[in-house]
């Protein structure tokens, strides 16, 4: 069993070689700096504020748990969404994934996660299911996601995706510039979230609430 810091480091290795693909082949990371919203839209598809004047008073946060970095090749394995009103969860929603019944979640992602083949088997939906529920869950309202383009990606397979996007990483960036690390979990640690649970969706977006109201406070 992994430790604590053990998953840490290997999810910034993980999040380390997800960065080194988004570069290969001339294309830029676009997680490390505003751009035009037109090219924004032209690179990935939808619009994302990465650098927002102003955090809006009512969004969703929304995280998911994959088998991989690949969107094309990997699955969602679990959804979850928080409503926030003014910086307060008032409601949420989360689902487990199954796979296709030819795949198997890594070890890695059981490591990392603790979601294993069985949670998926008998607690899971299937994704069509999850990405009903959460579309209707999040309609037309602003989200915030820790890594947006990595998130994204993996919705956008499954769904149409026309909702703003702040990206809470570039935001993190920004307002806290000389942190150590702007991973989710550092984050947290440093900030005082009473979170302790990483890696699975729902806790992730209770982290990521505390994480905006600190640059809340900072902007």
């Amino acid at each position: 069993m992994l430790t604590k810091q053990g998953r840490t480091e290997l999810y910034q290795k993980w999040m380390r070689e997800f960065e080194s693909q988004n570069t290969r082949g001339n294309k830029r990371p676009v997680t490390r700096r505003a751009e035009s919203s037109e090219n924004r839209k032209a690179t990935t598809g939808f619009t994302v504020d990465y650098q927002p004047p102003t955090i809006p008073h009512a969004f969703v946060v929304l995280d998911l748990e994959t088998t991989g970095f690949s969107h094309h090749k990997n699955k969602i394995i679990e959804v979850a969404a928080i409503k926030v009103r003014n910086l307060k969860p008032v409601d949420h929603m989360s689902h487990l994934v199954r796979l296709p019944d030819n795949e198997q979640v890594p070890p890695f992602i059981q490591e990392l996660t603790g979601i294993t083949d069985h949670m998926l088997e008998t607690d899971g939906v299937d994704i069509s299911t999850a990405i009903t529920s959460l579309s209707a869950f999040i309609q037309n309202e602003t989200l915030i996601i820790h890594n947006a383009p990595f998130d994204t990606r993996f919705l956008k397979v499954h769904m149409p995706l026309p909702n703003p996007v702040i990206c809470s990483l570039a935001l993190a960036r920004q307002v806290l510039p000389h942190m150590e690390s702007h991973s989710l979990s550092f984050l947290k640690g440093c900030l005082g979230s009473e979170v302790r649970e990483s890696h699975r969706a729902l806790a992730d977006c209770y982290a990521v609430i505390d994480v905006i109201r600190a640059c809340k406070k900072m902007c």
